[in-house]
């Protein structure tokens, strides 16, 4: 009984540190973005700004069908905004519009999370 106990102890651990949801977003949202807005030239801090407004806008209208089919624990959440940061900016986007493009998914999950 007390190894059954364990075994599901040590499963539930692993389960919190598995990223594999969090790949599968990073994928999706990045995917979202080339699609839709693909990479321009780095521009002046007005058109970041635009560009920002765009994508955060298309991914609020994605973000609460992502968050209830991945319900994310914080670890997670952390993992999912290094990871889009960086997919975003090896995407060709420059990196003060992939900082506040992760920050923001993130805070949106966060948030569809805390609703539900």
């Amino acid at each position: 009984e007390q190894s059954a106990v364990a075994s599901t102890q040590r499963a539930m651990i692993w389960k919190f540190f598995d990223t594999s949801p969090v790949i599968e977003l990073t994928n999706r949202v990045v995917g979202e973005i080339r699609k839709y807005h693909p990479p321009k030239p780095a521009a002046d801090e007005s058109a970041t700004a635009r560009e920002r407004t765009r994508i955060v806008d298309h991914l609020r209208r994605q973000a609460p069908q992502w968050a209830f089919k991945n319900r994310m624990n914080i670890y997670q959440k952390a993992r999912l905004g290094i990871q889009v940061e960086d997919a975003v900016i090896d995407a060709g986007y420059w990196p003060p519009l992939s900082k506040a493009v992760a920050q923001d998914l993130v805070e949106m999950v966060a948030l569809v999370a805390t609703r539900s």
